[in-house]
């Protein structure tokens, strides 16, 4: 028997809406990414964080080390006492005065100074004359540390002596204090524990070493305007080749250590061992033994 077209055709259709019913359709699971995928992205993600940082610090390093260059190290190796001290025109050893000033006679004066001035960097103390924390008052930050140590030391304080120039004049009245005639020929004197004092960087060229006198160096925008302590030097042949100091530096830098040099040969105009252009004026030594 031959079946009409249009009951073949509504089987067909009866027979494919009872199949779609009939199956139960699931949507498609999304597939989330595995703990390790996300990990993996996560710790690339932190290596290039890391990597930006590092190449960050460089570039902070860098710069800060154009002007402060690096720091001494943070455990300095033993080294002998030998910081001079200038008493009635006589150099003596810091070794004698430390048997005599200080209440540990053994002390190793020179890696306490390192020490101390590490700690304070670290600190990263910035510039502010109003809170006393300009190069003369870190100046007598870094003093304080000495004192307890040596008692016997007379030393200024901030109300005898709060600017450069007044602690240069106090140096000197309690005789220790060097003026500077001839930097070259003079360059033995600066050892660590050796108190620098510094002119006006923006005149540099007007300063005449064998004029000079302690009515000038305590002359505001004439003779002192800078102090610093030595607290490493670097010799070659018997020649002083650079020297860092610890100071208050200026607005842009806080307190910190910087190197000296003998002859600048970006800037061969520059004082010799000035600090960078602020010529060298005079020396006095940390340890001061009361004349009275």
């Amino acid at each position: 028997m031959k079946i009409p077209n249009f009951l073949s055709q509504t089987s067909a259709l009866i027979f494919l809406l009872i199949f779609v019913f009939s199956c139960k359709s699931k949507p498609v699971k999304k597939i989330p990414p595995s703990e390790n995928s996300t990990t993996l992205t996560t710790e690339k993600k932190e290596d290039k964080t890391v990597k930006n940082n590092e190449e960050t610090n460089t570039t902070t390093n860098t710069e800060t080390n154009t002007a402060t260059v690096d720091p001494v190290n943070e455990s300095p190796p033993a080294v002998p006492v030998n910081v001079p001290i200038r008493e009635s025109g006589k150099t003596v050893t810091s070794a004698d005065l430390v048997s005599e000033l200080c209440t540990n006679q053994e002390l190793d004066l020179v890696a306490y100074l390192i020490q101390q001035a590490n700690r304070i960097t670290r600190d990263s103390i910035a510039y502010d004359q109003s809170k006393g924390n300009d190069c003369s008052g870190i100046f007598h930050r870094y003093l304080n540390t000495v004192k307890g140590l040596c008692p016997n030391s007379i030393y200024p304080t901030m109300k005898t002596a709060r600017d450069t120039r007044s602690l240069g004049k106090w140096y000197n009245d309690n005789g220790n204090l060097t003026i500077i005639r001839n930097p070259k020929e003079e360059s033995d004197l600066i050892k660590p524990g050796a108190i620098m004092f510094y002119g006006y960087g923006n005149r540099y060229k007007s300063y005449d070493h064998k004029k000079m006198t302690i009515d000038t160096l305590t002359t505001k925008n004439i003779g002192i305007n800078h102090i610093a302590v030595v607290v490493s030097v670097v010799e070659k042949d018997g020649v002083l080749e650079s020297y860092k100091i610890f100071h208050g530096r200026n607005p842009r830098h806080p307190a910190g250590i910087t190197n000296c040099v003998r002859y600048n040969p970006r800037r061969p105009d520059f004082p010799t061992y000035g600090n960078w252009n602020e010529p060298w004026l005079a020396v006095a030594d940390i340890l001061t033994k009361d004349r009275e």
